[in-house]
């Protein structure tokens, strides 16, 4: 399955891309989506474990179960007053 990811705000800047995509097996979970992020772009390796990611909105811890037709993003943290 392919699955779509949005990276927003420094994740874009880290990583030089606003898009991006991996092909998974079916079972992929939110921590094998990180690990490919880590792999792809080195830059976001030490990054990652401070974002997250939101899957069809709503945050999701690492054992989510991703598919094809879910809307996802990689949220970084956000600071200011």
């Amino acid at each position: 399955m392919m699955i779509w990811v949005k990276l927003f705000a420094a994740a874009k800047q880290r990583a030089g891309a606003q898009v991006t995509n991996f092909a998974f097996a079916e079972g992929a979970t939110v921590a094998d989506l990180r690990k490919a992020l880590a792999a792809e772009y080195p830059t976001l390796a030490d990054f990652l474990p401070h974002c997250r990611i939101a899957v069809n909105c709503d945050f999701a811890g690492d054992e989510v179960v991703l598919s094809e037709s879910q809307e996802i993003g990689v949220i970084p943290p956000v600071s200011g007053g």
